[in-house]
């Protein structure tokens, strides 16, 4: 936004350029590296190729045998409850990225540019999450666990956002919110597959997704409501803190559930199977 004029451009038009360009540059990315099958993906090695390959065909013959209707997965409990806990996550990440920036400048006092690289490094910050958010649930399969944990954190955030007074201690809180992603995603997307199989499958994360999205709609209009009753940010952002409070507790509800709960042992398995595959193939074919 400090770039007004330059080259004869406003400071919002650069702003696009910028945050378009690596998305462009992804693509073509994406055009080289992501291939259409484990066969073609060279930067995997001979031996991690075939034992990927092994296990998409061993999961197609267990889809094919365990797909249920389309209707009967509309139909299923399960699935209308998932979109609670992605509603709660959809409309507290986008009322972050609304909010954020004005809070933040204004807790700061600083300019534009200086409230973009502060927002910025929070996301940045968030960016090594991932990683461990992956670690974390896949060591002991917690994908529910894990999720929680980011709603948990933004409820936290958003508690502090809303009772600390503005300064740095309440950027310090947005951090908080900022962990929601990492954690939530990568492990929420992983329920739906663990008792959906084939176009079931489709339907069910299409129906989450739906649901779920609708707080990109919803969102904004519960924010802006407590917001003019309480007239302060306060009454928001505790609002906030309830909607990840109900998606938190129902994520840790979910993990009680038959098919969600963790499968202890998972990764011993894994290894074990690879080690059987590696003793049936001892010459690598």
């Amino acid at each position: 936004m400090g770039l007004e004029d330059i080259w004869h451009l406003s400071g919002w038009q650069w702003l696009f350029l910028i945050e378009g360009l690596p998305s462009v540059l992804l693509g073509l990315a994406a055009l080289r590296f992501l291939t259409n099958c484990p066969d073609d993906a060279l930067w995997l090695s001979a031996e991690e190729r075939r034992w990927l390959s092994l296990r998409l065909e061993r999961e197609q013959q267990h889809n094919a045998a365990t797909e249920v209707s389309v209707l009967r997965t509309l139909g299923n409990p399960l699935v209308w409850v998932l979109a609670i806990p992605y509603f709660a996550f959809y409309t507290i990440a986008l009322g972050y990225a609304l909010w954020a920036p004005t809070l933040v400048r204004d807790a700061l006092k600083a300019s534009n540019a200086t409230t973009g690289l502060v927002i910025g490094g929070l996301y940045a910050l968030a960016i090594p999450m991932y990683s461990l958010a992956g670690m974390l649930s896949d060591r002991r399969d917690e994908r529910c666990a894990v999720a929680a944990l980011g709603l948990a954190l933004a409820c936290a955030g958003c508690i502090g956002a809303a009772l600390i007074a503005p300064s740095p201690l309440r950027v310090a809180a947005f951090a908080l919110i900022a962990m929601l992603s990492p954690l939530f995603v990568g492990s929420f997307w992983c329920l739906p597959t663990r008792f959906l199989r084939g176009p079931s499958a489709a339907a069910g994360i299409g129906l989450v997704s739906a649901i779920g999205s609708s707080g990109g709609f919803f969102g904004p209009g519960i924010i802006g409501f407590l917001k003019q009753t309480t007239n302060s940010d306060v009454g928001a952002f505790l609002g906030l803190a309830a909607i990840a409070l109900l998606g938190t507790l129902v994520c840790l509800g979910l993990r009680r559930m038959p098919s969600l709960r963790p499968r202890l042992g998972v990764s011993v398995r894994l290894r074990q199977l690879r080690a059987h595959e590696g003793m049936a193939n001892p010459d690598g074919h």
